[in-house]
């Protein structure tokens, strides 16, 4: 979603991203796609959130992240 998320308004505010992010760390996931969608870490405090409380990490470079392309 570019733009009048989380609907959208027309074809034009959304782009096309072909990345699947597949994760048993819920709080890793949510924040490897902030980087696919060009968010920062700030941008969604729920991650630090649920970090705090133990759901997860939100510190990538702690985890084995490998990339397949197909």
């Amino acid at each position: 979603m570019l733009a009048n998320g989380p609907r959208g308004v027309s074809v034009d505010d959304t782009t096309l991203k072909k990345y699947l992010i597949i994760s048993p760390d819920i709080v890793a996931a949510d924040t490897a796609a902030l980087g696919v969608i060009g968010y920062n870490l700030s941008d969604v405090p729920y991650i630090n959130i649920a970090q705090n409380l133990g759901f997860g990490t939100s510190d990538l470079s702690k985890l084995n992240i490998a990339r397949i392309l197909a």
